[in-house]
C-alpha cells in the first residue's frame, strides 16, 4: 500500500482546525488505498487521532529547523513515504525547498499566501483563496484554490438539516483553544437578549477557562449546556437553529450541513473567509470583539437571524449549495495521479 506523510502542527495558539482538515484529506486517501502517518509537534501528545502518529522530539518554533527536518526524513525514509503534507505556520519557504532537495512531493496546505511556494502543490480550499496573490518560487507550483478544494470530514458531506421556524437552540463554538476567550464574551451578550432559547456552549480541548464558563452558566438566565471536547461534533450541529462559531474550518462545517451561522473572527488569517462568505450570503458576520461598538452590533445581528425566518432559511440554502462535500476527495485524487 502507498504511504503519505502528514507534517502538521496542534496546539493552545494554534487549535485544532489544521489537524481536522489533514484528517479529513487522509480519510479520502484512506478511500483510495492510501494509508497515511500523522508526524505532529510535541504539543500534541495527548491529542487522539486515528492514525500512526509519531511526535516531533524537536520542532522548527524551538529554533531547531535542522533537527526537524532530518526527524522527518529519517522518518519517511523508515515509512518509505515521497509524499509529505505539510501544515503548520511554522514552516517557510527554505523548510520547504529543503525537503524537496531530498526528493519528496512537497504538498503545503495553507491560508495565507505569505511567501512565494517551492511546493509541488499548494491548497488553500477557502471561500475567499483566489483574492489572495499566491507565488511559486520555482514557476512548477500548481495551485488547488477554492471551495471546490475545501478539506471537509466525511460526516459532513451530506445533509439532513432543517430550518424550524423559531429559535430554540444556538451553539456556540469558538475553537479549539478560543485564546481570546470570546466564547464568555458570547454567553454574556446572548444572556442579554429576551427570548426562551437554550445555549449548547462547545469547549474546545486547548480552551484554559473552562471553569469561569461553567460558573458564568450557574448564574445565565439562560438554559445553558456545557459540552467538553466532543468527539462528534455533526449530531450537536444538526440540534441547533442557529450557530455563533469562530470563523476557521467549523464555520465552513456549519456551512456544510445548512446551519444558520454567525461568523466572528478569531485569527487574522480568517478575514478572506468571514468577507467572502457574508458576500455568498452564507453567514452573517461581525469583526473581532476589539472592534468598536461590538456588543451592540452584536446584539443587533443576533436578534435579526433569531426574529427572521426568511433571512435563516436563505442563509441555509445558500451554504449548503457552495460546499458539496467533494474537496477532499478531489484534492486525494490530484495527489495520487501527480505524486504516488
Amino acid at each position: 500500500m502507498n504511504k503519505i506523510i502528514f507534517r502538521v502542527d496542534i496546539g493552545q495558539s494554534i487549535g485544532i482546525g489544521h489537524i481536522r482538515r489533514c484528517e479529513a484529506l487522509a480519510s479520502a486517501f484512506n478511500d483510495i488505498d492510501i494509508e497515511s502517518v500523522f508526524i505532529i509537534n510535541k504539543l500534541g501528545q495527548d491529542f487522539k487521532i486515528p492514525y500512526r502518529t509519531y511526535f516531533l522530539s524537536k520542532f522548527y518554533s524551538d529554533g531547531d529547523f535542522d533537527l526537524e527536518i532530518n526527524e522527518i526524513n529519517n522518518l519517511a525514509i523508515k515509512e518509505n513515504v515521497k509524499t509529505i503534507v505539510l501544515d503548520s505556520y511554522n514552516i517557510n519557504a527554505e523548510y520547504i525547498a529543503r525537503l524537496r532537495s531530498f526528493g519528496f512531493f512537497v504538498v503545503s496546505i495553507d491560508d495565507l499566501a505569505d511567501i512565494d511556494f517551492p511546493s509541488n502543490l499548494v491548497i488553500n480550499g477557502s471561500a475567499g483563496a483566489k483574492y489572495l496573490d499566491y507565488k511559486s518560487k520555482t514557476d512548477e507550483t500548481v495551485f488547488l484554490l477554492g471551495l471546490e478544494y475545501f478539506l471537509l470530514r466525511q460526516e459532513f458531506n451530506v445533509s439532513n438539516y432543517k430550518i424550524n421556524n423559531e429559535v430554540n437552540n444556538i451553539l456556540i463554538t469558538m475553537g479549539g483553544s478560543d485564546t481570546k476567550n470570546n466564547t464568555y464574551k458570547i454567553i454574556k451578550l446572548l444572556d442579554r437578549i429576551p427570548g426562551e432559547f437554550k445555549l449548547k456552549v462547545i469547549l474546545g480541548p486547548f480552551y484554559d477557562r473552562s471553569t469561569n464558563i461553567k460558573l458564568l452558566s450557574n448564574d445565565s438566565q439562560k438554559d445553558i449546556e456545557i459540552l467538553d471536547s466532543p468527539t462528534d461534533m455533526r449530531p450537536i450541529m444538526e440540534s441547533v437553529d442557529l450557530a455563533v462559531s469562530a470563523a476557521g474550518q467549523t464555520i465552513y462545517e456549519l456551512c456544510a450541513l445548512g446551519v444558520p451561522s454567525f461568523a466572528i473572527k478569531s485569527a487574522i488569517n480568517q478575514d478572506h473567509n468571514i468577507n467572502e462568505l457574508s458576500r455568498l450570503g452564507a453567514i452573517y458576520s461581525i469583526e473581532s470583539y476589539d472592534n468598536v461598538d461590538f456588543d451592540d452590533r452584536f446584539i443587533n445581528k443576533i436578534r435579526t437571524l433569531i426574529d427572521d425566518y426568511k433571512i435563516r432559511k436563505n442563509i441555509s440554502l445558500t451554504s449548503k449549495r457552495l460546499i458539496d462535500g467533494k474537496g477532499s476527495e478531489r484534492v486525494a485524487n490530484h495527489i495520487s495521479k501527480y505524486a504516488l
